[in-house]
C-alpha cells in the first residue's frame, strides 16, 4: 500500500506508514466470523453454570442418574437379602441333619413293632435281632428263635397299634385291629380286648423290643 504523504510502499495490511508514520487509508471492515453451530444435545443432564462440549471434562456439571448413596444402599440391601437366604438354607440343612439323626433315624414304637412282626413272620432272624434291646445276646437270640417258631406260617394283615407310655423309657404297644391267619387256619380278627401287647424299651435314644416280655402275639 502506498503512503499518501511520502509515497513509500507499505504492506497492504499496514495501518501506518513505515517511514513517516502517517495514517494509511481506512480499510473496509471484514465480515464478522460466522457463529459456530452449537453441538447437538447428547442427552447429558446439565446443571446451572454453563455448557461444555462432549469432549471436555464436565464432571462438576453432570448429575448422575443414580446417586452414590442410593447405589450403596441398594448394594447393602442386596447383601442383606443374600445373607438371609444363605442363613435360611444353612439352618434348613442343620435341622434336616438333626431330624435325620433323631426323629427320622429313630422310628416310633409302633413302627419298631411292625418291623419286628414282619421280620419274625418272614423268618428273618438277623433283622429281628437288630430290633431287640442290646445287652443280652443270648436272651435275644432265644426270644427271637421262639418267636419265629411260634409265628411260622402266620400271616398278619392291616395291623393297627396303640401305644401307652408306662415309664419314661418304656412303652406298651397293643394290637387293636387287624387280621391274623395261622398256617392252614382260618382268618381271625384282632380285637383290643384280646390284649395282644408287647413292651418296648428305650436305650440311648432308640426304641427296641423287650426280650423279657414273653413271646410275641402272647399277652404280657
Amino acid at each position: 500500500m502506498e503512503c499518501p504523504e511520502c509515497g513509500v510502499q507499505n504492506p497492504k495490511d499496514a495501518d501506518f506508514c513505515s517511514l513517516c508514520y502517517a495514517k494509511l487509508k481506512e480499510r473496509a471492515p471484514s465480515a464478522l466470523p460466522s457463529a459456530k453451530p452449537r453441538p447437538a444435545d447428547t442427552g447429558t443432564k446439565r446443571l446451572a453454570g454453563g455448557y461444555r462440549s462432549p469432549g471436555e471434562w464436565h464432571g462438576e456439571l453432570v448429575k448422575t442418574e443414580i446417586p452414590v448413596e442410593e447405589e450403596a444402599g441398594r448394594s447393602i440391601r442386596n447383601f442383606k437379602i443374600r445373607s438371609v437366604v444363605f442363613g435360611a438354607v444353612v439352618l434348613a440343612i442343620i435341622v434336616g441333619i438333626v431330624l435325620m439323626l433323631t426323629v427320622w433315624g429313630n422310628p416310633a414304637p409302633q413302627q419298631v413293632l411292625e418291623d419286628y412282626l414282619s421280620a419274625i413272620t418272614a423268618g428273618n432272624e438277623s433283622r429281628a435281632l437288630a430290633l431287640m434291646l442290646p445287652g443280652n445276646s443270648a436272651l435275644n437270640t432265644e426270644s427271637v428263635e421262639a418267636a419265629i417258631a411260634t409265628a411260622q406260617g402266620l400271616k398278619l394283615e392291616k395291623l393297627k397299634v396303640k401305644t401307652l407310655r408306662t415309664d419314661q423309657d418304656a412303652v406298651k404297644a397293643t394290637l387293636v385291629a387287624g387280621w391274623i391267619t395261622p398256617a392252614g387256619g382260618a382268618r381271625i380278627e384282632i380285637k383290643e380286648s384280646e390284649d395282644l401287647s408287647f413292651r418296648l424299651l428305650m436305650d440311648k435314644g432308640r426304641w427296641y423290643m423287650d426280650p423279657t416280655a414273653g413271646l410275641p402275639l402272647q399277652p404280657i
